[in-house]
């Protein structure tokens, strides 16, 4: 069963550098598949280093970069493609489980909760939990390929760089008669960069997980670019 990692990175090169360790563990641990990166030409020469496929395109709108993606993974027979964010990292088990359930043909299988990691700053170490009543969420949401089709190939219909996982959801929703969420970890590392701020999680999720339950799933390369975020 072949599924393919799909994400789209704008300037944050530490991260990236943390989300392409993620795709050499999970690969190490669960069989080679495809990922591509849709983004800055900086950053090609790294995903090559990881032997990700990198595709360069403009930030605006990040619809379209994700597209482009969707079209890559198509092209190469991809029956899955797993959304994710370059700040996303998934756990080896998760992913294991997900493709135990590709396997069984849901038009999506997905995840209901995740955890908010803040990788610098003055909450460098915080981790919070968020879990849903049985929403799959936008980050780790496995596509059927047929359910792509049924959507001609775009994804995301609407051209615009927020409200994405939405817009995704909104477009195959109709389509989409069988899924199943799975349990797993999958951890969302923000930085200063990032536009949806950490202390908004810190605020709205006041529970203090152990960070250690994210440490425990990173190799030691990954723990070794984490420390130098």
């Amino acid at each position: 069963m072949k599924f393919g990692i799909l994400t789209i990175s704008f300037k944050r090169i530490k991260i990236l550098r943390l989300f392409l360790a993620s795709i050499k563990r999970l690969r190490s641990d669960c069989g080679y598949f495809p990922c591509v990166v849709v983004g800055d030409e900086e950053h090609k020469q790294l995903c090559e280093q990881y032997e990700v496929h990198h595709i360069t395109q403009t930030n605006h709108p990040a619809t379209a970069k994700f597209n482009t993606g969707v079209d890559y993974l198509m092209s190469i027979q991809c029956r899955y493609i797993i959304v994710a964010g370059s700040d996303d990292i998934i756990s080896t088990t998760l992913l294991k489980r997900c493709i135990t359930e590709m396997e069984l043909d849901y038009d999506l299988v997905g995840i209901s909760s995740i955890y908010f990691y803040a990788a610098d700053g003055q909450h460098k170490g915080s981790l919070r939990h968020l879990k849903t009543k049985d929403q799959i969420l936008g980050v780790c949401r496995c596509i059927n390929r047929r359910i792509i089709e049924k959507v001609g190939g775009v994804l995301w219909n609407k051209e615009s760089s927020w409200g994405m996982d939405g817009i995704a959801l909104r477009n195959i929703q109709p389509h989409v008669k069988t899924w199943k969420i799975v349990e797993g970890d999958c951890f969302d590392v923000k930085t200063k960069e990032n536009l949806n701020k950490i202390t908004f999680w810190l605020s709205k999720l006041q529970s203090q997980e152990n960070p250690e339950k994210f440490y425990s799933i990173l190799s030691k390369e990954e723990k070794q670019i984490l420390n130098e975020i």
